[in-house]
């Protein structure tokens, strides 16, 4: 089990600012918040170039985007497994999973309805 706590600790801190990042720019994008600076970093994000080319992303980046994405799914799943098995608030952690999975799904169903 120590040994999921290091590998949940290390994935976590390593793309930690990269998840960070991609949260903000998604928030600019939702909220429409523009600006060249903005515009520019947002490459990264959608990974997609401007028609001049002056974007920022990459295949290499693009590499790097896969690699944290399925980081963050086995931290996050590493995460679910500790917070199951190392607690003594288990009931707990299975209503926060729960509500994390009827939420979101309950706010798709009732925007469309909408």
């Amino acid at each position: 089990m120590n040994r999921l706590r290091s590998i949940h600790l290390l994935l976590g801190c390593f793309f930690a600012p990269l998840i960070l990042f991609f949260a903000v720019s998604g928030l600019w994008q939702v909220f429409g918040v523009a600006g060249d600076p903005l515009r520019l970093l947002s490459t990264l994000h959608t990974l997609h170039q401007p028609k001049d080319g002056s974007g920022l992303a990459s295949p290499v980046f693009a590499l790097l985007v896969v690699l944290m994405a399925l980081s963050w799914i086995a931290t996050a799943s590493l995460g679910v497994v500790l917070a199951l098995r190392h607690t003594p608030h288990r009931r707990r952690a299975v209503v926060c999973i729960g509500l994390g999975i009827v939420v979101p799904a309950a706010a798709a169903v009732l925007g469309r309805l909408g």
